[in-house]
């Protein structure tokens, strides 16, 4: 048993060095890490939060899409459609909050005498009614509009990406020693 704990110790304290942070200074790019997927000719187009990258090119929003209209029509059906869908859910989502606002209004404004009490009552539930079915119908509505736009780069990338295969020179060893290779 001491043994195991001892192996576990030494593992733990292997681990510990190798996960070793050296603290950057503020303000160095080393304080801030960006996520930055590699760029392969494959797939040069890529998303990351809400930035777009085509190469060394970095897109927001407004400039992907004017570059999907202009490079790719699929690309851009694919992402107009997608936000005419987020546009509806957040649409959903502020008729939804208008609506409750609204519900609250008929419930406070509400005379003291019995039938306008029940009356109002009636007219608060039936709003708060159709204002949570907008809330909840905003939510995959919004899902899938911000699912389609993002989809909209892997239409890119399969279907209006040209492939170009680059040559390269690189060392390689074989069975026969150590050399030099021309890839393309």
């Amino acid at each position: 048993m001491k043994k195991v704990v001892l192996f576990c110790l030494v593992m733990m304290a292997v681990f510990v060095q190798a996960q070793e942070v050296t603290p950057a200074a503020a303000g160095t790019p080393e304080a801030t890490p960006a996520v930055t997927p590699v760029v392969t000719s494959a797939n040069p187009l890529y998303r990351a939060g809400e930035l777009y990258y085509y190469g060394e090119t970095v897109m927001e929003k407004k400039a992907y899409a004017r570059f999907l209209q202009e490079s790719c029509p699929l690309a851009y059906e694919q992402y107009r459609k997608g936000y005419k869908t987020a546009t509806a859910g957040w649409v959903l989502l502020g008729a939804g909050l208008g609506i409750d606002v609204a519900a609250c209004i008929t419930l406070l404004t509400t005379k003291k005498d019995l039938k306008s009490a029940a009356t109002s009552r009636t007219a608060f539930n039936t709003l708060a009614a159709v204002a949570l079915g907008c809330e909840i119908a905003c939510i995959p509505t919004l899902c899938v509009g911000y699912s389609q736009m993002h989809n909209s780069v892997d239409i890119f990338n399969a279907a209006c990406h040209t492939r170009r295969s680059q040559a390269y020179w690189s060392l390689n060893a074989s069975e026969n020693g150590i050399g030099v290779a021309y890839n393309f």
